[in-house]
């Protein structure tokens, strides 16, 4: 069963995208932490200048498990994630631009971060 959820296309402008994932919906405030689950995308509804992501361990580890979360930064925001996420230097996040979307997937320890 899709999952029908707004969010922003690549050029920002709001729209309506489908997903197979479960959708959670959280409320973020400036400084956000949050324990995700896999294969549930998270749609955090604010702009947030901390975001703190950990990843609750998969029950299936006979199958591909995807954390995957979408969010808005405010000026001056930073993510921090677990340091064995890879796809940057040490596990080290990217730096963020200000007023931005991003949709993160990790997937085996490694980030895929897209900007709009």
């Amino acid at each position: 069963m899709a999952t029908r959820i707004r969010d922003f296309d690549i050029n920002g402008t709001a729209a309506e995208i489908e997903t197979s994932q479960p959708c959670e919906y959280v409320t973020a405030s400036a400084t956000t932490s949050e324990t995700i689950n896999p294969n549930v995308l998270y749609v955090f509804q604010g702009a947030i200048t901390d975001l703190t992501i950990s990843l609750n361990a998969p029950a299936d580890t006979d199958i591909v498990n995807e954390y995957h979360f979408i969010f808005k930064t405010n000026t001056g925001a930073t993510i921090n994630w677990p340091t064995d996420v890879a796809g940057f230097a040490g596990g080290t996040a990217p730096t963020l631009q200000d007023n931005t979307t991003y949709e993160v997937s990790i997937v085996e320890g490694m980030a895929i971060v897209i900007e709009f």
